[in-house]
């Protein structure tokens, strides 16, 4: 079992997007089992805010990585 981390004052939109620095190759239900107490469909609704306010981008599909944009 993977230990939860506790979010940070970016709350779990942040802390997604760190998640997404460090190893882009994560997907929503590895993310949640990483921060704990958060359903891989939330982990989704911090995804979609990120990538409408154009944080972040997924490459290569569903089997692909996260690029974020500069």
């Amino acid at each position: 079992m993977v230990e939860p981390i506790k979010t940070t004052g970016n709350g779990v939109t942040g802390r997604t997007l760190d998640l997404g620095k460090e190893n882009p190759s994560l997907g929503s239900k590895k993310i949640s089992e990483i921060l704990g107490n958060i359903t891989s469909d939330g982990v989704k609704y911090h995804l979609n805010i990120l990538k409408k306010e154009g944080k972040i981008r997924r490459e290569g599909g569903s089997r692909g990585f996260w690029k974020l944009n500069d």
